[in-house]
């Protein structure tokens, strides 16, 4: 009861606090050089508590609107519907500006639909914009391994950028060492890149990480097959 008494308190003391710095928001917009006078302050308090209530019912609003584009766009791509699936996650990207899931999932939608299209040019375009939202997403969280990992497919397979490509992959295996994709991946960039122990070693680190058989067993065929040649 105590602690639930002392939760009450600070809510309140928050509200005020709230409260009070609205109301200096309010008189600092007010015009003239002056100072504001007491019937105005009390008038613009009056108004606080008129409207404080649709705000907040206005934020709640917005913040289930973001759900529902996150839960649009998810429902897009299972589907393998790309153009809407990134104008949906646009939108949400619109209210949550600071959440590298968001622009992680656009960058794959911009991806796929680069993918998909039959012209050079408009795939460029959805590439470059992929490319834009991976970059966001890793710098909201430089060790985001799914953002490192997909701009690292992006650059290798389609923007012909293998160092780009090389520097995300170390970024990816030194922030979670555990999983094979980056590994595998990482070994077929140093062997285009000339470096073929580099290779042979990491498709050996993407064996011993290997989420399954298969995946090992590639692993293990493409380090045999580097090291007998």
């Amino acid at each position: 009861m105590a602690l639930l008494a002392l939760l009450a308190v600070l809510a309140l003391a928050g509200c005020d606090q709230g409260r009070s710095e609205t109301l200096e928001d309010l008189a600092e917009m007010e015009p003239g050089d002056g100072p504001v006078g007491e019937e105005r302050i009390a008038e613009l308090e009056r108004q606080i508590e008129n409207y404080r209530e649709i705000v907040e019912e206005k934020v709640q609003a917005t913040g289930q609107l973001a759900v529902y584009y996150k839960m649009l766009g998810r429902a897009y791509m299972t589907r393998r519907m790309y153009g809407p699936a990134l104008d949906a996650l646009e939108e949400a990207i619109r209210i949550e500006t600071v959440n590298p899931i968001v622009f992680y999932r656009a960058a794959v939608a911009a991806g796929q639909l680069g993918s998909s299209v039959g012209s050079e040019s408009e795939a460029r375009r959805h590439f470059e914009t992929a490319e834009r939202y991976y970059e966001r997403a890793i710098e909201l969280d430089p060790e985001y391994v799914d953002a490192l990992y997909g701009l690292a497919v992006l650059y290798t397979f389609e923007l012909d950028r293998p160092e780009g490509a090389l520097d995300l992959l170390e970024r990816a295996t030194t922030a979670e060492p555990g999983r094979a994709r980056p590994f595998m991946l990482k070994g077929r960039v140093l062997l285009e890149l000339g470096r073929p122990e580099a290779a042979a070693e990491a498709y050996g680190n993407a064996a011993e990480t290997a989420e399954s058989e298969e995946i090992r067993d590639a692993a293990l065929e493409n380090r045999r097959r580097i090291l007998g040649e």
